[in-house]
């Protein structure tokens, strides 16, 4: 005689849930499982709940704050005589050689010097054509 379908399904979820109570790290279940007492396991299971209760309140409750829209808008307009100007401290930790960046600066001109005549000359050309 075989046994029901209902208890297989009942006997498989148990082996399920003895599977994962044994490779999660989810904290209390795998204390749950391996207790060795009634009274730890159902404290084990209690902190478990507890925990999971305790997260979805605080969920709900971030939730309904955040999509309550709340803004406090506070305005205030103070003229003042004088204004302190405050310190500035320039710090270039990156150097730049002058002589290198002069050189740049020729090298950069002269190419758009070049570049510009080379125009003008094509539309000199272009005129004639």
């Amino acid at each position: 005689m075989s046994a029901d379908p209902e208890s297989k399904t009942l006997s498989g979820i148990k082996q399920a849930t003895h599977w994962y109570g044994d490779f999660t790290t989810l904290g209390g279940i795998t204390q749950a499982r391996i207790s060795d007492n009634k009274a730890s396991r159902n404290y084990w299971i209690l902190v478990f709940v507890a925990g999971i209760v305790m997260t979805i309140f605080s969920l709900t409750n971030t939730f309904s704050r955040y999509f309550s829209y709340a803004t406090t808008l506070e305005t205030s307009e103070d003229i003042a005589i004088e204004l302190e100007f405050p310190a500035v401290t320039v710090c270039n930790a990156n150097k730049v050689h002058c002589e290198h960046l002069r050189d740049l600066i020729i090298k950069k001109v002269k190419n758009i010097a070049v570049h510009c005549r080379q125009r003008s000359m094509f539309f000199k050309f272009a005129e004639f054509n």
